[in-house]
């Protein structure tokens, strides 16, 4: 295990700050560059430094200045808008290079902001889980509460589904119930997918008092481990019984977990299940005939 200076570019979220703490534990110094309208005051005992997400040069400066090599971009960001960017001369041309690049997916572009720092930082880009192993999803059920026959049918259905779904880079979930895809996850990210399915009618979805269906949420096929892996926390697990569902699958090793601890509590708690398929496992599964 490492104890070089580690780096991290702070977004939204709590994962920051738990990678901040597993850093600290190995004892590496940290530096934290915390952005502006993103990140917020849990990271405050880490003494972080503020910037805007268009301050390139000074982020890599500071993190240089630092000895810093190894870096962990964590949390959620929002995508920048061009109307209106303030980025200075690093920042425009990574951005040139991007726009003259005709790339547009997120994925691609995350893929681009790793070369950029990689080749002109001098930076190793590290994932969050390498530091804080606790937060990957390990085979099995989590909880009490197993995944009963009909429900089965529709986890082999819903990988099915995702796995082509993440062929053309589109999201990380889809929602089946009884043999019917009732959302796919596009860019609105999945707590707010699940809420739109809390909202269709009961005769479609389960409920709370008869649950029915399943959230699948894998990796997309070229997906930045490093920089953008699936991302499941007790409020996901709060929507998606909200919306009737009767457990969640993963992939393990494939999602990050926030808080296994509190995750397994919520999913006793409402009667639902959490399921983590190995990759080959998942590929050895194959699709039943939904009208048998």
């Amino acid at each position: 295990m490492s104890t070089a200076p580690l780096g991290i570019i702070a977004g939204s979220g709590v994962l920051p700050e738990m990678v901040a703490r597993a850093a600290l534990k190995q004892g590496r110094d940290v530096t934290v560059l915390a952005l502006t309208g993103e990140a917020d005051g849990s990271l405050d005992s880490f003494a972080p430094h503020w910037i805007n997400i268009g301050e390139l040069r000074r982020g890599m400066s500071l993190l240089q200045e630092r000895g810093v090599r190894d870096l962990v971009i964590v949390g959620r960001v929002r995508r920048p808008s061009l109307r209106g960017f303030r980025g200075d001369s690093e920042a425009w041309k990574f951005l040139f290079r991007w726009i003259v690049g005709k790339r547009s997916n997120d994925e691609r572009l995350l893929q681009a902001l790793r070369r950029y720092l990689e080749e002109r930082g001098g930076f190793r880009i590290v994932a969050a889980q390498e530091i804080c192993e606790s937060l990957l999803a390990t085979p099995g059920f989590l909880g009490r509460h197993h995944a009963n026959n009909e429900t089965q049918k529709d986890i082999t259905f819903g990988v099915e589904v995702a796995r082509e779904v993440a062929k053309y880079d589109i999201g990380q979930g889809v929602v089946v119930c009884r043999g019917v895809v009732l959302a796919v996850e596009a860019q609105e990210q999945t707590d707010n997918m699940l809420r739109r399915v809390g909202e269709l009618d009961e005769s479609l979805r389960g409920s709370p008092q008869e649950r029915a269906g399943v959230l699948i949420k894998l990796p997309k096929p070229l997906q930045t481990r490093e920089l953008d892996w699936p991302v499941i926390g007790e409020k996901t697990i709060i929507n998606a019984s909200q919306a009737g569902l009767s457990g969640v699958v993963l992939q393990a090793g494939g999602c990050l977990l926030i808080d296994a601890e509190a995750i397994a509590r919520r999913i006793d708690a409402e009667g639902m299940f959490l399921l983590s398929l190995e990759a080959d496992e998942m590929a050895a599964r194959k699709p039943h005939d939904q009208h048998d």
